[in-house]
């Protein structure tokens, strides 16, 4: 298994890259990074073709990891293939790094809980809502989507309907957890951290 900090989205309702934002004296990738490392995992970022210099000068000790250019895909799918593109064998759990308060705890937790199903995937459900940003996406299910993206079976690029595809083990998010799971996406967002 890999961990893989997913920042290669376009940050424009944000006005401003989420990965180097910060938290304490912390950019929000580094936070991410700290958190998979604790896991005895190794670990990547994800990134798009503008942030790759800078995170590249920022994070020396972890693979950085640009968007595969050949993938005709948009958002966090576009990241999560172009790592398994890299590491075919790699289970990947991937972590967006505007989920700041996503903890060591919660993800041991998902860690645990995905390698005693033996499923696609495994995802928090939040409020009803699936956490597709912090899960665990298997080396077997990203080649079946992989597959079917090459063969243009793919309807639609959203993680929701990716994991359609998938069985899927899910995970409810019990209340002392929710607020760990607030996905900073706007200014206003900040807020709630």
């Amino acid at each position: 298994m890999i961990g893989v900090v997913l920042c290669g989205g376009q940050s424009t309702r944000m006005g401003s890259d989420k990965a180097l934002l910060q938290l304490g004296n912390k950019t929000w990738v580094d936070i991410a990074v700290v958190k998979l490392l604790q896991l005895q995992m190794p670990v990547c970022v994800s990134v798009n073709s503008r942030q790759f210099d800078i995170v590249n000068q920022q994070l020396l000790h972890v693979d950085i990891l640009q968007d595969n250019v050949c993938f005709k895909i948009g958002g966090p799918l576009l990241g999560l293939l172009s790592v398994h593109y890299v590491y075919p064998t790699k289970d990947i759990l991937l972590l967006a790094c505007d989920m700041p308060n996503i903890t060591f705890e919660i993800l041991q937790y998902l860690k645990v809980t995905h390698s005693n199903t033996g499923k696609d995937a495994t995802v928090f459900i939040n409020n009803e809502q699936l956490e597709p940003l912090c899960a665990i996406y298997s080396a077997t299910a990203l080649r079946l989507i992989m597959a079917k993206y090459l063969q243009q079976g793919l309807v639609k690029h959203s993680m929701h309907y990716i994991l359609q595809q998938l069985q899927v083990t899910t995970i409810e998010v019990p209340t002392h957890w929710q607020a760990n799971f607030i996905n900073c996406n706007t200014v206003s967002d900040l807020a709630n951290l």
